[in-house]
């Protein structure tokens, strides 16, 4: 667990969202920009508005706490 969820102060582990990571709306390519931060991706999606906004709100905030 490395992050904290803003509406409930708990960390989220990966492992609670496993199923959201796996749809891939969102997701850590590997790159880096300019100022070596990581770049996270959201591919161009048919579905991605199937998805609820907690869970999208939960992706971004795990991912953007990544190390």
């Amino acid at each position: 667990c490395s992050s904290l969820s803003p509406e409930t102060a708990i960390p989220i582990c990966a492992k609670d969202i496993s199923d959201d990571l796996m749809k891939e709306f969102a997701f850590l390519s590997g790159g880096r920009g300019k100022d070596k931060a990581w770049i996270i991706t959201l591919p161009d999606n048919a579905r991605f508005n199937e998805v609820p906004e907690e869970n999208v709100s939960k992706v971004l905030t795990y991912l953007t706490s990544v190390p």
